[in-house]
């Protein structure tokens, strides 16, 4: 799936599954009715979704897709990018002591908000 968009990056203390873990938490604060898929292992293809996601990644997640509700999810899911749900997903992975996120727009007001959540809550 080609995502595009910004990608930003967050230095972070914690480990890599803490990182992930703590800033997925952040992006479902703002959006309740979230759904997260995961990949697991560096080269894996495969993916699945935490459906109900309980606050907790598997230890071996490696990147991971926050969508903003089903609808979004299935969206990117069937069609990948468009305008109309852009902005209804967010794609986290850990580079050694960085998070990084990628969004569709960090100054868009649906987005921004979160940006700066994820930021601060991986200080």
């Amino acid at each position: 799936m080609l995502i595009g968009g910004y990608d930003l990056t967050f230095p972070t203390n914690l480990s890599a599954h803490d990182a992930l873990e703590v800033a997925t938490n952040t992006i479902l604060s703002f959006w309740k009715g979230g759904l997260v898929e995961v990949e697991i292992g560096k080269n894996s293809k495969e993916s699945s979704v935490l459906s109900p996601y309980n606050g907790k990644l598997p230890e071996d997640a490696t990147h991971i897709f926050v969508y903003q509700n089903r609808e979004s999810y299935q969206s990117w899911e069937d069609e990948g990018w468009n305008e109309t749900w852009a902005h209804g997903m967010i794609y986290l992975s850990m580079y050694e002591c960085e998070l990084n996120c990628v969004l569709e727009n960090p100054e868009d007001s649906r987005l921004k908000p979160i940006a700066e959540a994820i930021r601060k809550s991986l200080l």
